[in-house]
């Protein structure tokens, strides 16, 4: 019952979520089938039943949770829609559709100062992480290389 209206109120109970006329359909990850009957998986965030799970439609998307929808993963086929694009919303994380044609689909890139990970994702390169150490204070490098000049292996065993 909501207080405020009296109005009584339905949600939808775990594993499941609201869709457009406010029915439930199972969330990403559960299981879509019973006695081998699947059932409707979350049709906002365009997921399949797939392999008994709701899913992503194909191999080359990942779940957003936070945009609650399927994403490119690096290297997919993307394509931005409207004008200024998807506002980066076609792929991953650190990922831009680069397309070459509007009429013609583009690919999910990492952005510059990102690289691909072996599960399609994007993260810093290693430059980027030098450049972290870079910021540190003069003092602050001082002390790391004072403290790891002194240490020897033998260090560790003695009282």
């Amino acid at each position: 019952m909501n207080p405020e209206t009296n109005a009584k109120q339905c949600s939808c109970g775990d594993g499941f979520v609201e869709n457009s006329i406010g029915h439930c359909e199972i969330a990403w990850g559960n299981p879509c089938t019973n006695d081998g009957k699947p059932f409707l998986c979350d049709t906002i965030a365009g997921l399949r039943c797939r392999n008994g799970l709701c899913a992503c439609p194909d191999t080359m998307s990942y779940f957003n949770s936070s945009l609650r929808k399927c994403v490119g993963l690096v290297g997919s086929r993307c394509k931005n829609y409207g004008v200024g694009g998807d506002h980066g919303e076609a792929c991953v994380t650190n990922a831009t559709c680069i397309q070459t044609h509007p009429r013609i689909a583009g690919t999910c890139l990492c952005n510059d100062g990102y690289s691909v990970t072996n599960e399609m994702l994007c993260t810093k390169t290693e430059s980027e992480a030098v450049d972290v150490l870079d910021d540190l204070t003069e003092n602050e490098v001082e002390i790391e290389d004072i403290g790891s000049a002194n240490s020897t292996v033998g260090d560790w065993d003695r009282p």
